[in-house]
């Protein structure tokens, strides 16, 4: 019989990632066998992440990745778990429906739960790390949490979201964002949207967002999916959607609509337009900062203040185009006013904050409500670290102007030129070709609801995003090369 340290000797193997094929076969026997293992193999599991995270929240690192690389960091501990940790469902059967989880006819557990970060449930309800999950949905109002499912995947779930888990190899989501990892084991994974959308993944990482229109966008980071659009009768539209592919469901219209910032990144030997995309949207931050702020991807760039109360900046992101030898000798940045209104005692200035690799949600860590920006890459969370936001437009709509809705607003001669010194500095300071750089647009004034006692409920103008506007009233960067071309660049055609 094994000692209790020579089970942590092969706790640590498997987790580690360094166990030979003996090594799996001999824990799964212990797991099946030993009821008191499979208690510390659990627990082994649960301080494994929790110290993983710990180290990793403390580590300076050299590079700031966005997002969806940071939850990927996270994943690597649990990857190397799935194979062996799905056992437990199987052998070790829930007693219970957690109390986020709506009451079901099926009791037993589906999911794990893997990570929590200052997750609030609407129920006021609470799960615990390393705590099984039965079949309900969960609603959550903020924060983060991530599941692994029986099948092995792994889903991250930012709050607000409503999460409806049905089975082992099969989700729903109801409304907000998620990122999945499904590995090889767990293909065929599937995550159904409103009104018969259905993804059903083959082997990969993807995002999918449901916004408050009902329509669902499925971002795919790695592998493939099959995206499908059904009336409940029969599939009526079925799409394979590969690596840099992006894909939006409108149930309402029965419409599949690729998005041409799917395609990868261009390469321009001319004149080229890129629309903003896939992450572009508002954050805010309550006027009370005690309640904080947050991010609204695909919404309107919105500037200004709400009800709430809060104030709003606009972000929009571009997909950096592959560099070319003698660099870009244009940048235009054009933005168009998607919703009127005025700003009354505030400017509005565009700012370039600097890049990222694969954007999920603009960073509510971006907002300011000032003239000034001293925060470094490092602390916003985009790349060079060391690097400052850079103002392109001062005062680019003055305080209390007012402009009509289809209005354009684009940079003068002087702003495109240290719009475009500045895109070339940042291939000289790290970035590739399909990173995406980030655009601020931001009052430099707290804003507010009231002016000399009079109410103000909505102070603000909304520019168009990617998601809420036609194509031609999207915020757009326009992009030119030097004449000097290197004849071994291949042209391809200009995408929006």
């Amino acid at each position: 019989m094994m000692r209790p340290a020579e089970q942590y000797e092969l706790f640590g193997t498997v987790c580690n990632g360094e166990a030979a094929e003996a090594d799996r076969q001999m824990l799964e026997c212990l797991l099946t066998d030993d009821a008191e293992a499979r208690r510390r193999y659990l627990n082994y599991i649960t301080l494994h992440t929790q110290l993983r995270d710990r180290i990793q929240g403390m580590a300076v690192t050299r590079k700031v990745v966005p997002q969806a690389r940071f939850h990927m960091r996270r994943w690597a501990a649990v990857a190397a778990l799935v194979l062996v940790a799905g056992m437990l469902w199987i052998i070790v059967p829930s007693k219970s429906t957690p109390k986020h989880a709506e009451p079901s006819e099926q009791t037993h557990s589906v999911a794990l739960v893997t990570n929590l970060d200052r997750a609030v449930f609407d129920d006021g309800g609470a799960i615990e790390l390393g705590g099984e999950l039965a079949p309900g949905m969960l609603a959550l109002r903020s924060g983060r949490v991530q599941v692994m499912f029986n099948s092995g995947a792994v889903v991250d779930l930012t709050g607000p979201c409503r999460f409806r888990m049905i089975d082992a190899g099969r989700a729903m989501l109801d409304g907000g964002s998620l990122l999945a990892y499904v590995p090889e084991r767990g293909r065929g994974f599937t995550v159904e949207g409103p009104g018969g959308v259905r993804v059903v993944d083959l082997g990969t990482r993807f995002t999918m967002t449901v916004d408050e229109l009902r329509q669902t966008r499925v971002l795919v980071l790695e592998g493939t999916v099959a995206l499908s659009l059904s009336d409940g009768r029969v599939d009526q539209q079925v799409e394979l959607l590969t690596a840099g592919y992006e894909m939006i469901a409108d149930p309402m219209h029965r419409t599949l609509v690729r998005m041409d910032n799917s395609h990868g990144p261009i390469t321009i030997t001319g004149d080229a337009v890129l629309t903003s995309g896939p992450a572009d949207g508002t954050i805010y931050r309550h006027t009370d900062t005690a309640k904080g702020g947050g991010a609204f991807e695909h919404q309107d760039l919105i500037v200004g203040s709400a009800t709430g109360p809060a104030d709003y900046n606009g972000i929009a992101m571009f997909r950096l185009p592959q560099r070319t030898p003698n660099g870009l000798s244009r940048a235009e940045l054009r933005l168009t006013v998607a919703t009127e209104g005025r700003l009354p005692n505030a400017n509005v200035d565009v700012w370039a904050l600097g890049y990222v690799s694969s954007p999920i949600k603009p960073s509510s860590k971006w907002m300011l409500t000032a003239d000034a920006d001293d925060r470094t890459g490092q602390t916003l969370g985009v790349e060079p670290t060391d690097a400052k936001p850079v103002k392109i437009a001062d005062d680019m709509i003055p305080a209390d102007s007012f402009h009509e809705r289809d209005y354009t607003w684009q940079t003068d001669t002087t702003q495109s030129t240290a719009l475009c010194d500045y895109i070339n500095s940042l291939y000289e300071q790290g970035a590739e070709a399909g990173d995406w750089l980030v655009i601020r647009i931001n009052p430099d004034a707290p804003v507010g609801n009231t002016y000399d006692g009079v109410a103000h409920p909505f102070a603000a103008i909304r520019f168009g995003g990617s998601h809420r506007v036609a194509p031609d009233r999207r915020a757009c960067l326009l992009l030119s090369v030097s004449e000097k071309v290197n004849a071994d660049v291949v042209p391809s055609q200009n995408h929006e």
